[in-house]
């Protein structure tokens, strides 16, 4: 499965990034079959980006092919799309993130499609407010970052407002839990 123009590449481009995109659905892959991870292995330096929208993509056939593409040394990374109704769940996206964690994959990016039919795109409001539901709650390397996507393809990349206010004196803002906190600056030299 295009093993071969993948070597062609690597000898024409040494010292390139690849970056091989795989769709999970729970069911074995065939780029992820032992045989073929070593051959990617040898390939280095290659990245697999997965894109996997919800647990049941975690199904146990593919736990094994997951594991033995990280221990074969490939950097394992996951980006999300967040669909209204089928995976806008605080909770369910914990299961998901913890679970690409447990089995050494960085959850990356959770993506609010703008290209979807608005019955399905998520809410500005609801999409950060997934996020807060995750940061500060379980492990910041589990917590994947907000990234807008609008039609034309380019990505951006949202952060919920914690500093409201920043000025000469410091920031001030509330944390992950809703508290309000102050760094003051440090004073002038």
């Amino acid at each position: 499965m295009g093993g071969f123009r993948l070597r062609q590449w690597r000898k024409a481009w040494p010292d390139s990034l690849l970056r091989l995109e795989l769709w999970l659905a729970g069911a074995p892959h065939p780029l992820l079959a032992a045989d073929t991870v070593a051959g990617l292995a040898r390939l280095a330096p290659l990245f697999l980006h997965l894109v996997v929208n919800d647990p049941q993509a975690l199904a146990p056939p593919v736990h094994g092919q997951l594991r033995r593409a990280a221990d074969a040394g490939l950097p394992l990374a996951a980006e999300t799309f967040l669909v209204r109704g089928w995976n806008d769940e605080a909770g369910l996206l914990r299961e998901l993130f913890l679970g690409l964690l447990r089995l050494r994959v960085r959850p990356y990016a959770l993506i609010r499609g703008q290209w979807l039919p608005p019955a399905l795109c998520v809410a500005d409001a609801a999409a950060e407010g997934l996020i807060r539901s995750l940061r500060g709650w379980i492990s910041g390397l589990a917590v994947p970052q907000l990234v807008d996507e609008p039609l034309d393809g380019t990505r951006h990349i949202r952060i919920p407002p914690y500093v409201t206010q920043l000025g000469p004196q410091g920031a001030e803002g509330v944390n992950y839990q809703g508290h309000p906190f102050a760094y003051p600056n440090p004073p002038p030299e």
